[in-house]
């Protein structure tokens, strides 16, 4: 009956997909607010199962249930039932120094893809994504249909600037108006993006990979990642002034 009643340090439950009936006084004595269920069918609830809860406290249930919850004995009383997917999505990276990651989309009743992004830092290489302790996949970005609980590690490798050096100069760095870059003899470049310090992507070049057109970016620093022909991945931090 009391199955989370007191757990005063916990704002935010997470209710399975085989959830079929919660207790009365299941949440008494609770700071919770905000409610996840993952079952597709509103799980029964003994009277007031809920009853100290607010009536627009956040609740979360899977995409295309929303009504059958809207409709469902107790569960219709509450004012702020929201459709989502119910499973959590989370980036990190396993050397902050030698590379940043972060969630660049997140999944939505409509869109259930989700993305990752990984940059690494000055003259290191991103490696791959590891989720539960093995290796899911070296794309970046990195995006797939989001069906579990997902945290990836984002890991890279470098050896610092020299590395860097060894496969392009750029210059001017700032730039105000185009941005060169000049590769090493042995050097295959397959296409530039760069990112701004949110990680959005805010330009991607297959062609002309010589030189990147800055003059219609906003003035600010950007991280510019080079794709290599042999897999690696290399970049620099570049300003735009």
């Amino acid at each position: 009956m009391y199955a989370f009643s007191s757990c005063t340090s916990i704002t935010q439950f997470v209710l399975g997909e085989s959830i079929q009936y919660i207790p009365e006084r299941a949440f008494e004595d609770t700071n919770i607010d905000s409610l996840t269920l993952r079952a597709t069918v509103p799980p029964e609830l003994d009277r007031r199962g809920l009853w100290h809860l607010s009536e627009d406290i956040s609740i979360v249930v899977p995409c295309g249930t929303l009504e059958a919850y809207q409709n469902a004995e107790g569960w219709s009383d509450f004012s702020n039932i929201q459709e989502a997917n119910p499973y959590s999505f989370s980036v990190s990276s396993e050397d902050e120094a030698i590379g940043e990651a972060w969630v660049s989309k997140e999944a939505t009743c409509e869109d259930m893809s989700v993305e990752a992004v990984a940059i690494p830092s000055e003259g290191c290489a991103f490696l791959y994504w590891e989720a539960e302790g093995e290796q899911v996949s070296s794309e970046n970005p990195y995006s797939f249909i989001l069906e579990q609980d997902t945290r990836l590690v984002a890991h890279f490798s470098g050896t610092g600037v020299a590395e860097r050096e060894s496969v392009c100069v750029i210059y001017p760095n700032p730039a105000h108006d185009q941005l060169h870059l000049q590769y090493s003899p042995d050097v295959q470049p397959r296409h530039i993006e760069l990112y701004d310090l949110q990680g959005r992507l805010v330009r991607t070049q297959h062609t002309g990979l010589e030189s990147i057109d800055m003059s219609q970016l906003p003035t600010g620093t950007y991280t510019m990642r080079v794709a290599l022909e042999d897999g690696k991945v290399f970049s620099d931090k570049v300003v735009k002034e």
